[in-house]
Formats: C-alpha cells, structure tokens, sequence
C-alpha cells in the first residue's frame, strides 16, 4: 500500500497516531530509556472561570504526545491532526502548547512544503544549562539555609 492510499485509509487523528507517529517516535528511541513517551497527556487544569461568583474550570490543555528526555524532563509536545487538513490547521495549537510548556516550536509535517523556524539547538542547550545553574544555585542556598538551623 503505497502512502496515499495509506493516507486515504487512515480516517481518524487516532489512526494516524498509531499508523505514522507512534512507530516513529518509537524508531527514534523515544521509548527507550530514560526517554519515555506518554500519549493524550492532560497538562494544565484548565483556566479558572469565575461568572456571577459561581467559580469553574475550563476546557483542559491535553497533548496528543509529550516526550521526556528523563521522568521529570519533558522535552517535547507532539500533536497529531487527521490526514487531509492543512498544516495551519495545527499550527495554532502547536504554537500555543509550546508557549505554555515554555518548548521549542518546530513544526516537522513530511507532507507539508513549507516548515516553520524554530530556536536554534545551541541556544536552547545554553538556556537549559542556565536554568539548570539556577536550580543548583537554590539547591545550596535551601542546603546552609538547613544547615544553620539544625542542631
């Protein structure tokens, strides 16, 4: 079956989940250790509503994929669409997701002619190194915090 005819048989976003991304994420090592990928993830609450003093939740933020780099890590957010709509269909919300998750946007379609920029590697290593210094800085401000009162 060549990949139009693929395409063609492939109806739903969840077919294409399990026919093209998840063996590929799988392909590139994501399913191995200490890489994990977890799939229709929920990651925000959803924004807080408050009408008339009654308080509600809205519409939660899930991802079709998220990728960890370790358990605690996550990397990236990968969002799936049914195959025959437009790129721009899923740009917005990729857009949005990287935003919130504070990730790198690169949007790869393999039958998209067009991709979009995105960060370049070195300097999203640079930032992660400098967040990483950050938390190492606090870790030994909290450690002879503890250390000048305990007995």
């Amino acid at each position: 079956m060549d990949t139009e005819s693929q395409r063609e048989a492939i109806k739903t976003e969840a077919h294409a989940s399990r026919e093209f991304i998840t063996p590929r994420l799988v392909e590139a090592g994501w399913a191995t250790s200490p890489h994990a990928i977890v799939e229709q993830r929920s990651f925000t609450n959803g924004r807080i509503i408050v009408t008339g003093g009654r308080v509600r939740r809205g519409k939660l933020k899930r991802a079709d994929y998220l990728l960890y780099f370790q358990r605690d890590y996550p990397l990236a957010v990968v969002e799936a669409k049914e195959p025959g709509l437009p790129v721009k269909s899923g740009v917005q919300q990729a857009r949005e997701y990287a935003e919130i998750l504070a990730y790198n946007l690169d949007i790869k379609n393999p039958h998209a002619k067009a991709c979009l920029e995105h960060a370049d590697p070195k300097d999203l290593l640079a930032s992660m190194r400098t967040h990483e210094e950050a938390v190492m800085r606090l870790l030994g401000e909290i450690e002879a915090l503890l250390a000048e009162v305990a007995p």
